[in-house]
């Protein structure tokens, strides 16, 4: 019975997820994998595995560094956003300035 409802559950969050709630909760299992002792390797074969049945066309290898890094990436968010929308769009507004431009001496 439990895979029935695991099944239940991913097809749930196929139909009504978009890709950052899916990559949250990726990142939390792959957190709480670690932290059930399951190798990263093991982790790293199967979602490279999950990838190419996924993405046939052009398929991503998930490395050991890959899955330490998602369950940082978890870690890192367990108190609070690590990367506010703030930050986020001041950092993306300044690397589409124009190197040449310059406020007070426009051409």
């Amino acid at each position: 019975m439990p895979k029935i409802i695991d099944q239940g559950r991913d097809a749930f969050e196929f139909l009504t997820h978009d890709q950052a709630d899916r990559t949250g909760i990726a990142c939390a299992r792959i957190a709480r994998s670690l932290a059930q002792d399951v190798d990263p390797e093991a982790l790293a074969v199967q979602l490279t595995a999950n990838e190419r049945k996924n993405n046939p066309a052009n398929p991503e290898t998930v490395t050991v560094d890959d899955v330490h890094s998602a369950a940082k990436l978890h870690r890192l968010n367990s108190r609070r956003q690590v990367y506010p929308q703030t930050q986020a769009a001041e950092l993306e507004k300044v690397a589409n300035q124009q190197e040449d431009y310059h406020p007070v001496y426009q051409n």
